[in-house]
């Protein structure tokens, strides 16, 4: 597999087929690592593991890559980035060709990736004092201008790239994702509400349909009209499909539409003929740590994200999810302080999902249907219970009545 992936480097589409086909087989597929990588692609030992070759991290040439792996071969395996400068005695190792390596993981078993990075300059410069004293054959390696020390690189300590950071780099410089999908953080949770991207292409056209993922590209164009929309691709960790968003979406979050930005979209399958399935979306939210748990209770409460994008969605008549209705079990008459609390939360929070009171008539527990139809997230939800009005849930429909 890995002699295939070497004839492909380069061709993103078929390097993600190959790492995907990789994983099927039980092969891992790791970042490039100073240590264990090849100029190409390799597998590690006897384990069933495939390291990214040298070669194929952009900004790192043939040159650099084949003095990096002579010198192990000849004096080693690397112990530390001091080691590394020193014995990398090559013009190639440059400003670029280090970052490159830092960014893509290459020296991850040496330092964090944000310490290294910030430190590109002082590594270079250790590397170019070794590189003089070799030059001039000078046995000490100690009386260096500056009072710089050869004996061992100190580095700045600085906070570590982010998750977010570090999944971008290895996007830019390797072309995919490998050592992990940033959409993987959220797919157990968001599961259960988004339509797996790999069975897109298998519905049939015009379905309502939820997808999440990583936007790998963005091409905003010009329509007759003079409008902006966007085509993207869209990636989970099971696949990607394009995604087309019309002037009005776009006009909303064209801000947020770049690549790598992390979203969930509301939409309806596109079938055009001769090509792909697509999706076009209807609402857009991004996805963030920050953010979803909020997205999470939104989808589970039969929301598709959150309260705008869920009211954009109602007006275009958009089916959500099976209708709900949100019941407050009144064991005693309301007060009028609670009645002008409940009437005004309703009509700042306007929805589809009906409200409902259950009270007692008649020695049994009967549903009162309101004239008001409310979004129920999880902070409107709460917000009737502080009202302390009685217990309030939402209920499936058979067991409304």
């Amino acid at each position: 597999m890995a002699a295939v992936m070497n004839s492909d480097a380069g061709n993103i589409d078929r390097m993600t087929v190959e790492v995907q086909e990789c994983l099927r087989m039980g092969l891992q597929v790791l970042p490039p690592d100073v240590n264990e990588s090849f100029q190409g692609f390799g597998v590690v030992g006897k384990e069933k593991k495939i390291r990214w070759g040298l070669v194929a991290i952009k900004n790192v040439g043939e040159e650099i890559a084949n003095v990096i792996v002579r010198e192990r071969k000849a004096g080693g395996p690397y112990k530390d980035v001091s080691d590394f400068a020193m014995r990398i005695q090559s013009k190639h190792l440059n400003r670029k060709s280090l970052e490159s390596l830092v960014m893509a993981g290459a020296l991850d078993r040496f330092a964090q990736r944000g310490t290294l990075l910030a430190n590109v300059e002082q590594v270079l410069r250790f590397s170019r004092e070794a590189q003089a004293q070799a030059a001039n054959k000078q046995a000490r390696l100690f009386d260096v201008a500056s009072g710089f020390d050869m004996q061992q690189l100190h580095l700045t300590a600085v906070p570590d790239a982010t998750r977010s950071e570090k999944l971008g780099w290895e996007r830019e410089l390797l072309g995919i994702y490998v050592s992990e999908h940033p959409f993987c953080a959220y797919a157990d949770r968001l599961a259960p509400y988004v339509t797996a991207i790999n069975t897109v292409g298998s519905m049939a056209d015009k379905k309502p349909v939820r997808v999440a993922g990583v936007i790998l590209a963005a091409r905003a164009v010009v329509t007759k009209k003079g409008d902006a929309m966007a085509f993207l691709t869209l990636e989970d960790h099971t696949g990607s499909v394009e995604v087309v968003v019309f002037p009005r979406v776009f006009a909303e979050h064209r801000g947020d539409l770049s690549e790598g930005q992390l979203l969930v979209g509301t939409g309806r399958t596109s079938a055009r003929e001769g090509q792909l399935m697509s999706v076009v979306l209807d609402s857009v939210a991004c996805l963030s740590e920050a953010n979803v748990s909020e997205i999470e209770a939104m989808l589970k409460n039969g929301m598709w994200v959150g309260e705008d994008v869920h009211r954009a969605a109602m007006e275009r008549r958009v089916p959500l999810a099976p209708v709900r209705s949100v019941v407050i079990d009144l064991q005693v008459a309301p007060s009028d302080k609670q009645i002008r609390g409940l009437r005004e939360l309703f009509q700042k929070k306007p929805g589809d999902v009906p409200v409902q009171f259950a009270v007692d008539a008649g020695g049994g527990r009967k549903l009162i249907r309101t004239e008001y139809s409310i979004a129920p997230t999880q902070a409107v939800m709460d917000a009737i219970r502080d009202m302390a009005v009685g217990a309030v849930s939402l209920v499936e429909p058979e067991k409304v009545g």
